[in-house]
């Protein structure tokens, strides 16, 4: 028999540290079998093992958990980690949390966290989202009041609506929108207003979860003057809405990526055909637009349906299309989240000839990623099986030599085989 088994059998045998009465029935097995060994001293071993396998009683050689109290009473231990080791406790065994309260003062940010994730205190949990600093804890009391889900708790969260601090109100209108009551869109359309961008940003993101028609009104009266903090989510809300076309056309040019991003995606939801054209105008403008808007500005074209932009979209996967960097002269190639979207654009728009010029359209190799887009679309496009070619990076010898490697480091433009 293995050596290595005997040493476990011995040494478990004396310290019983492995081997006991609740083992699993394979160790049972391997001990018997090792017990009508040819080797006396292996099946001695054995035997002895399956003899304290069977004298010894469980509870004596497992450790009972400490009991409750014992936890509880490092509620006031001088040390944070085992006032947070007591939490936890009443946490997960579902205790009474009221001893909790008084470690809501502590200096450390984490043990406060904990608390507020394990009391059920209401005005506790409102008082620490009012006045805690940090924005964790924060976030934890707000969350443990949404997961209360009560009368008192929501009543709570419209007072804090009013709070002078800009960070509680934006938790308050969070919770709020994802507490699944349309009604309460009413109480937060005053927030829209809000001059803390983060603020008017929070009350958007909440009216779009809440999914009230009678939010349209103040999210069209506000949206064009808003900070662009704000108007990246009134336009997602909008899109929830599936309205507002005309004030999202407007966006198409706001200045700000992620502005102009959040218009484009809301116009390929509302599925508005007045949205095309200048959706298409994102794609040419490159030196007015940024990489975010032009992918959700192909994601929309392919959600309208649009088939008649291929040829501007083509250049996008196979020339570089973007200008020069500062102090050079060479124009770039897109970046990959966008010439990939384009080649789902393709495939979803184009036919045959548009994989032919695929495969013969390349200069240079794209990336990796790139080329598992392009598989793929091609694959769509010809009904034909194509796969994506690694670039060789490694040698693939464990002595290294001076001599050429024999793999070609990268595969033949564009990097795609059938």
């Amino acid at each position: 028999m293995n050596s290595l088994i005997l040493a476990v059998i011995i040494t478990n045998t004396v310290t019983g540290v492995i081997l006991h009465p609740v083992k699993d029935e394979a160790t049972h097995a391997m001990l018997r079998a090792v017990a009508r060994d040819n080797d006396p001293v292996e099946r001695e071993a054995a035997q002895a093992a399956l003899d304290y396998i069977a004298a010894t009683a469980l509870p004596a050689r497992a450790p009972a958990p400490p009991p409750v109290d014992v936890d509880l009473k490092y509620l006031n231990d001088p040390l944070v980690g085992r006032q947070q080791q007591a939490v936890e406790t009443i946490k997960r065994r579902g205790l009474d949390a009221t001893p909790c309260l008084p470690l809501l003062a502590s200096p450390d940010s984490a043990l406060r966290r904990s608390v507020c994730e394990t009391i059920h205190d209401v005005p506790a949990l409102a008082r620490q989202l009012a006045t805690d600093e940090d924005p964790f804890v924060q976030r934890a009391a707000a969350d443990r009041l949404l997961a209360l889900h009560n009368d008192a708790a929501r009543a709570a969260l419209l007072t804090l609506r009013h709070n002078e601090r800009a960070a509680v109100r934006a938790e308050a209108a969070r919770v709020l929108g994802e507490w699944a009551e349309p009604a309460l869109a009413v109480e937060l359309h005053p927030l829209l207003q809000d001059p803390a961008p983060a603020v008017a940003r929070a009350a958007a993101e909440a009216l779009g979860r809440l999914r009230n028609p009678v939010s349209v009104p103040p999210l069209l009266e506000r949206i064009a003057s808003a900070p662009a903090l704000a108007q990246e989510r009134m336009a997602w809300a909008l899109g929830e809405f599936r309205a507002g076309t005309p004030a999202l056309l407007a966006l198409l040019n706001a200045g700000d990526d992620a502005v102009e991003a959040a218009a484009a995606e809301a116009l390929g939801k509302i599925g508005d055909r007045q949205a095309v054209v200048p959706l298409r105008g994102i794609l040419t403008g490159v030196n007015n637009h940024g990489s975010g808007a032009r992918r959700r500005a192909l994601a929309a074209l392919q959600a309208l349906g649009d088939r008649e932009s291929v040829k501007q979209v083509l250049p996008i996967v196979t020339d570089r299309v973007l200008p020069p960097l500062p102090f050079t002269i060479e124009r770039r190639y897109e970046t990959d989240e966008v010439r990939i979207e384009a080649l789902r654009y393709l495939a979803a728009a184009g036919d045959a000839r548009v994989g032919e010029k695929l495969l013969t359209g390349f200069t240079d190799l794209p990336s990796y990623p790139v080329r598992v887009a392009l598989a793929e679309t091609v694959r769509t496009l010809l009904g034909q099986p194509y796969r994506a070619v690694f670039s060789e990076n490694v040698r693939h010898y464990n002595v290294e030599s001076l001599a050429p490697s024999r793999y070609p480091w990268t595969p033949a433009v564009p990097g795609v085989t059938r």
